[in-house]
């Protein structure tokens, strides 16, 4: 250590002899050049009470005074503090020598290897953007270096030369910033840096006072936080709207400033799609930002910490209340951004910034300060509300980044459900499909009716297709796009009846199935074509909804036959008329009627007489009315089955080569993105057993037979190029193998209306012998089964009109009852 010498106007290393003086005396004189000195003090390093200096009846600055002396030690590695005795003490210490001590070789080491981790890291992000082309290509190459690393490194190094350019005008050297690489593509943290401190560290400098301070650790976190929120926005400027990906992409969740600025320029979708590809410079925005934000938190060794010291003087930063109320603050905010639940950014900053506080929140000797006497120049509230603000604009979002797992999410489909329409009106009918996922995405959707007077189409960007043809397109990410269904509604009231749509809604080759029932505006309206039949051919049950418009004036339901007359063969259940009370029904009401043996028949056969039709109808107190003629929409016969495997060929009328069998329920609609398969075999004999596998393909049977298994309940339907089966069958129980896998039960035999008094003889062949003979009816029936041939004879006593049907039932025991039902029309003849 070189040594002090008497000479006071001159800032030179000043040689001591070993003899000639003692060092305390010699400091002590050189004190005295500045302050009045009281007495001298113990202790490890030389301490002096001292007094201001007076002169023409003025007491100079004691803080301008210690600056002076500290100019004068400063050259001879010594350095005085000043403290608060009565009225001051001054200590002197040692200066600390040999900090700078960097390398250039390793300064070159650790810029040059985060520029190169930050190209890597940047090739990571932009991969999956362009997954037809190498990491190295150019065309990836260029934005990372030109826009990520460039940009990056370059304002950590401009943050770097503006914070010891401005240490060095207020007097003090300072290290610059040496960026610790991260070269690994981290999701929570992708930014290819994972600290920027400075070498030495700041805290290891001896301050002059706490205003130089708290101004140089000030220009770090703004450097970054400026430069960090220009690249955010000019990188959400220049991301596209719509992109290709190839894989899972990562979401930057910009801070509160940036985020509310994107929003206003690019709008809600627009900068939720720019976020989740951004541009390589708001990814370098991003970071930057996060630093300069994390730079400001109070943690022993961040300029954060620096700039409270600053504020609040050392003392009272390091004070125990100041320390315990950091830590709760820390620990309290960690734990409201899910630190130990949620993003892993939160987990290790909360970590990290309670054990600092934990270990050096007290250090009284970390930064150096030699006047922590002097207060900080300027306004400490004025500094606090700009501290406090940019915390809180550059506040991070709960995660930082975020893997999109939804980025190629389905589409979602609005179809409304129930449509009133105006009786003889045209409408249209809007199906809205929006993507949530973060690519464009192909639709497409198809139609069935099955009604003869709607007239139904698609309006599919201007082109007018069929209901049942198809109707496609693209929605782009996160858009809607509007699909128009146009529906020509009955022009007449009468008859007229509610409709049921089967849509298919396939989203990149991947379909689901939809319904929307169609209801004219009327005060009363069955709400389906079809009548829902209970599936008993001796006394069958039909039941129908009616919508019943809250409107609409009380009226009586009726069953009458399809000429205006009254019904003979269904009647109303329970009774001849029905009261509907709109305030009573709460929008629907359920009609059932009850037939005569075998009438059921006569809803779907070719042999209608308008007699015969069971029609609703009501009829409103102020004279309104509304009637209609519905169907059954299942078969009559049913398909028998014991459970066990039956051999079925070519010659089977129902399971036909190549056709699509699919078990499941009474409503259940086919699936037209299924795969069928083939049963198990070879190219002679195979085996299906629908228990196991409910759907698949029958095999080419012309050169070969199944052996086909089928549950003794359930449905079965048919299934070709539609989501409405073809055909569908009740699967019966029976006992009778000769039988199983036949439509028997159920099956009309024979139906025909006649007016003449001469007797009538037929003859059929039935599919088993000894069939049981079943009589109905109020004509004169004689019937006989010889073997497997059914005779009748019918005979009556008047020409007046009646009708006859004929038909199978197998019991669950195996019987076969052969049914004749034969009544007479009379009353309404």
């Amino acid at each position: 250590m070189r040594g002090i010498s008497g000479e006071t106007n001159e800032l030179e290393p000043i040689p001591i002899a070993a003899e000639a003086w003692n060092q305390r005396q010699l400091l002590a004189s050189i004190i005295g050049r500045y302050f009045t000195i009281e007495q001298e003090l113990g202790g490890l390093w030389p301490t002096w009470v001292v007094y201001p200096l007076v002169e023409d009846e003025e007491e100079s600055d004691v803080h301008d005074s210690l600056f002076a002396l500290n100019q004068h030690l400063e050259n001879n590695d010594w350095m005085a503090e000043l403290g608060v005795d009565d009225p001051w003490v001054v200590k002197i210490k040692p200066r600390p020598t040999r900090q700078f001590t960097t390398t250039t070789g390793v300064w070159l080491f650790f810029w040059l290897g985060s520029f190169i981790s930050t190209i890597i890291v940047g090739i990571a992000w932009l991969k999956p953007r362009y997954s037809a082309v190498e990491w190295y290509d150019i065309e990836i190459m260029m934005p990372v270096v030109l826009f990520y690393s460039l940009p990056f490194i370059c304002t950590i190094a401009l943050a770097s030369f503006l914070q010891k350019k401005v240490a060095a005008k207020m007097g003090t050297r300072i290290g610059g910033i040496i960026p610790i690489m991260l070269p690994f593509p981290y999701f929570p943290w992708p930014f290819g840096v994972i600290s920027i401190p400075t070498t030495p560290r700041m805290d290891d400098i001896t301050w002059d006072d706490r205003h130089r301070l708290g101004l140089v650790s000030l220009v770090s976190p703004a450097v970054l936080l400026v430069c960090g929120l220009i690249f955010v926005l000019l990188g959400l400027y220049l991301t596209p709207q719509n992109t290709v990906l190839h894989a899972l992409p990562i979401r930057l969740e910009f801070s509160l400033l940036p985020q509310a600025l994107g929003t206003l320029l690019l709008g809600g979708e627009g900068y939720l799609l720019a976020s989740s590809w951004s541009h390589p410079l708001a990814l370098a925005g991003q970071g930057l930002m996060l630093m300069g934000w994390i730079s400001l938190l109070p943690f022993p060794g961040l300029p954060g910490n620096r700039i409270l010291v600053a504020e609040l003087g050392l003392k009272a930063t390091r004070s125990t209340g100041t320390q315990i109320a950091l830590f709760l603050a820390t620990c309290i905010t960690g734990l409201m951004f899910g630190a130990f639940t949620g993003h892993q950014f939160w987990t290790f900053l909360t970590m990290l910034g309670a054990l600092s506080i934990l270990i050096s929140g007290a250090d009284t000797s970390s930064p150096r300060i030699l006047d922590d006497i002097k207060p900080f120049n300027s306004s400490t509230l004025r500094v606090s509300h700009i501290i406090f603000l940019s915390l809180l604009l550059a506040l991070p979002a709960e995660y930082p980044t975020a893997e999109v797992h939804d980025w190629d999410a389905g589409l979602d489909w609005k179809v409304p459900q129930f449509v009133d329409i105006d009786i003889n009106s045209s409408e249209n009918i809007s199906i809205v499909v929006t993507s949530t996922a973060l690519i464009s995405r192909d639709w497409s959707i198809q139609g069935w009716s099955g009604a003869d007077d709607w007239n139904i189409s698609w309006d599919c960007g201007g082109d007018i297709l069929a209901i049942s043809e198809v109707c496609s397109g693209r929605v782009m990410p996160l858009q809607s796009s509007e699909i128009i269904l146009r529906v020509d509604s009955p022009k007449n009231v009468l008859g007229a009846t509610g409709i049921e749509l089967h849509f298919w809604l396939e989203d990149e080759d991947v379909g689901i199935s939809s319904i929307m029932q169609i209801i004219p505006e009327l005060p009363v309206v069955a709400s389906s074509q079809y009548w829902d039949w209970d599936g008993n051919h001796l006394a069958p049950r039909i039941c129908v909804d009616l919508s019943v418009d809250s409107k609409a004036p009380i009226g009586n339901v009726t069953l009458t036959s399809g000429d205006g007359g009254d019904s003979v063969l269904w009647s109303l259940e329970n009774t001849s008329r029905i009261a509907v009370n709109p305030k009573e029904v709460g929008g629907m009401v359920e009609i059932c009627a009850i037939g005569s043996n075998g009438a059921i028949h006569l809803l779907n056969s070719g042999e209608m007489n308008s007699k015969l039709l069971p029609v609703i109808e009501w009829i409103g107190d102020d004279g309104s009315t509304w009637s209609a003629a519905l169907a059954i929409a299942s078969t009559s016969s049913n398909l028998l089955s014991n459970g066990l495997a039956v051999t079925v060929d070519d010659s089977h009328s129902l399971f036909q080569s190549g056709r699509h069998l699919m078990l499941g329920e009474e409503d259940t609609l086919c699936d037209l993105d299924s795969s069928p398969r083939l049963p198990a075999g070879d190219n002679t004999t195979w085996a299906w057993d629908l228990n196991l596998r409910a759907q698949g393909l029958l095999p080419h049977l012309e050169e070969g037979q199944i052996n086909l298994t089928l549950p003794e309940s359930g449905w079965l339907h048919i299934c070709e190029d539609s989501i409405v089966p073809t055909g569908t069958w009740r699967i019966s129980p029976t006992s009778n193998q000769e039988l199983a896998l036949t439509t028997w039960d159920g099956r009309l035999i024979d139906i025909w209306v006649s007016n003449s008094s001469d007797p009538i003889n037929r003859t059929w062949e039935l599919p088993v012998s000894d069939a049981l003979v079943r009589l109905h009816g109020d004509g004169i029936i004689s019937a006989s089964i010889e073997g497997a041939t059914a005779n009748l004879s019918l005979s009556v006593s008047d020409s007046s009109l009646r009708v006859t049907v004929i038909w199978l039932e197998v019991e669950a025991d195996g019987k076969v009852l052969f049914n004749v039902a034969s009544w007479s029309l009379e009353a309404v003849a």
